[in-house]
């Protein structure tokens, strides 16, 4: 990242006029997070370390933190996931909810699926019926719109719902409209079974969240043609892999299953759940010679990387006392990659050749070992998340996951 670019998208307006300059901004992030380091008993070692690790460009922390850390109004989470419930005033404070996510930087995800179909039966006596999960999309949205005009981020959301609603077709469809739900990705959220009864040509069954009876049933390749040719023709939906993302959930037999991840993605989470982001700049770590990849250098820099994220948990100030419970709870973080490409271009290796995938494997490796020897060590210092000893993880960590 540039000073300019810093500059421009992440500074901070100063009283006198003006805005930060990129020295400033690295101050100020450096020196809060230095503070929780403090607070720690860790002496006044890591503020210049983790300054040290902005400036020479190989880990930004997410534009919340660069935006937010040190600052006034202090919410260091990127994303947040808010639950809807099939109750009116469910969704109303999830629509409350998300508008303080919004006004603070943050975007949102939300599973819909709990929420009944379009025309159930509802309680109001003149009413024709739900009108589904999809009608609300359009509210959230405009929420999006109307909160973040007045910031520099354009809003961002995600909504998944479940492949088996009776509602999925008209979800799949939702973007057909040109220029509709522009501050939302949608994703519907698929199982195993389902990519088993696609193989034998079969039907599946359509399923009432309200009181659990089916309403339908449709030949499962139909819902697959219709997410394929919405994807080609929008880019929505996407698709959630919710058993494969369960098998990989440390907390599933304590919390349930997770249904629903961050606007983009790369970050699975509880309801409540924040997401604490930053990338490593795999750009920055080609050897001296010019060859190869500097390993040893990308290992400690994911070391002081993974502790920079788990300062912010505790630096960070939430929308919502529920969203600061679960952080700290879970202490989840996700530490991600950027400049993949680029390493390749100065290495002189082909993006789609085996010798790219070997050095995936390669710094992959280094960064998954590194990730949770660091997570490891921060709980012999500080002790692990307060949800680990229902986790299924056979070692205490700081962090219930290390990495997107």
């Amino acid at each position: 990242m540039t000073p300019e670019v810093l500059e421009a998208k992440l500074g901070r307006r100063l009283p006198g006029g003006g805005r930060e300059t990129a020295d400033q901004i690295l101050d100020r992030v450096s020196t809060r997070l230095g503070e929780i380091e403090r607070q720690h008993g860790a002496g006044d070692s890591w503020a210049p370390r983790f300054r040290a690790l902005m400036a020479d460009n190989k880990f930004w922390p997410s534009g919340r933190i660069l935006n937010n850390c040190g600052a006034t109004q202090g919410q260091l989470a990127s994303c947040f996931v808010l639950p809807v419930e099939d109750d009116f005033g469910s969704i109303l404070e999830a629509l409350t909810l998300a508008a303080r996510c919004h006004r603070t930087g943050g975007g949102t995800g939300f599973d819909l699926s709990p929420m009944r179909e379009r025309g159930a039966p509802i309680s109001t006596a003149e009413a024709a019926g739900s009108s589904g999960p999809v009608s609300w999309l359009d509210l959230f949205d405009a929420e999006t719109s109307v909160v973040m005009k007045g910031g520099k981020m354009r809003g961002a959301n995600l909504a998944s719902l479940s492949v088996r609603h009776p509602d999925v077709l008209e979800f799949i469809d939702a973007k057909e409209v040109v220029g509709r739900l522009p501050c939302f990705n949608l994703s519907v959220s698929v199982d195993d079974r389902f990519f088993a009864e696609l193989d034998a040509g079969a039907d599946i069954e359509l399923v009432s969240p309200h009181g659990g009876h089916v309403v339908g049933r449709v030949p499962a390749a139909e819902i697959w043609s219709r997410i394929a040719d919405n994807a080609w023709r929008t880019g929505d939906p996407g698709l959630l892999f919710v058993d494969a993302i369960n098998r990989g959930n440390v907390l599933l037999d304590h919390l349930g299953p997770i249904r629903t991840t961050n606007p983009c993605g790369e970050q699975t989470l509880y309801p409540y759940e924040a997401s604490n982001l930053g990338s490593l700049n795999l750009s920055a770590f080609r050897s001296a010679d010019g060859t190869g990849v500097d390993l040893a250098a990308l290992d400690e820099a994911t070391e002081l990387a993974v502790r920079m994220l788990d300062d912010a948990i505790d630096a960070s100030v939430y929308p919502d006392p529920r969203i600061t419970a679960m952080a700290r709870a879970n202490r989840r973080i996700g530490l991600g990659v950027m400049g993949f490409a680029d390493l390749l271009v100065a290495l002189g290796v082909p993006y789609d050749s085996e010798e790219a995938l070997a050095v995936v494997d390669r710094v992959g490796a280094v960064i998954q070992t590194a990730g949770h020897r660091a997570t490891r060590r921060l709980a012999a210092e500080r002790g692990p998340f307060p949800n680990w000893e229902h986790s299924s993880l056979t070692e205490p960590a700081r962090n219930c996951a290390v990495t997107t």
